[in-house]
């Protein structure tokens, strides 16, 4: 399974200067509009690009009915997939946030507001990608396109509409008030919960897949 997380690393390797290099310019343009979400919201899309452009290659060189030759199992390629996702995501929302949290420094906004944001993202990615694995795996990358566009931007969208409808002394208020280290473990173990059904469902679905 290592060699499986390694070779979609190393697939992913030739994107890591655009990503810092796009990471820098978002976080510019974060400090000139004053929107630290901003950084966190396109970082984490970047990421999930990066991790099923991996899909995308295996796809177009029959990497998986190639390597089920060997003495790999199917669940080694689900597995090694879920780690892959857990690093990729992992640390482009560790950086994303504290691109964030710098910009909040900077421009002097509420590190309080901003940091529940960019959690709140980081929850998000986490739980849409158990639900794209497995429509990928059903699917396909191509296929499962549209459903992946809807799954990312409708909920974007309507917490944004929600949150201009929304009272923002009272949202503030609501903030300062939440124990933000039980919302923080929270959001760990519903995160886990999601993978581990995530995993169990694309395990069910590749074993019946035909290569």
């Amino acid at each position: 399974m290592k060699g499986l997380v390694l070779k979609d690393l190393y697939s992913v390797k030739k994107y890591m200067r655009q990503y810092v290099l796009f990471f820098a310019v978002f976080t510019v343009v974060g400090i000139m509009l004053k929107m630290p979400a901003y950084i966190g919201f396109l970082g984490a899309f970047y990421g999930m690009s990066l991790f099923i452009s991996t899909f995308n290659t295996d796809e177009f060189f029959h990497w998986e009915a190639y390597v089920l030759t060997g003495p790999l199992s199917r669940r080694d390629l689900v597995k090694g997939k879920y780690v892959l996702m857990i690093l990729l995501m992992g640390s482009a929302a560790v950086i994303a946030i504290l691109g964030e949290l710098a910009v909040c420094v900077i421009t002097k906004l509420s590190v309080t507001e901003n940091f529940a944001a960019g959690l709140s993202m980081m929850i998000y990615i986490f739980l849409m990608m158990s639900v794209v694995i497995p429509l990928i795996y059903k699917f396909g990358g191509e296929k499962a396109r549209t459903s992946m566009i809807l799954i990312f931007v409708v909920p974007v969208v309507s917490v944004a509409l929600i949150g201009k409808i929304a009272v923002t002394e009272n949202v503030n208020e609501f903030l300062e008030h939440i124990s933000w280290p039980a919302v923080a473990v929270g959001a760990v173990i519903l995160c886990i919960m999601a993978l581990i059904l995530s995993y169990i469902i694309s395990l069910k679905i590749i074993e019946k897949k035909e290569f």
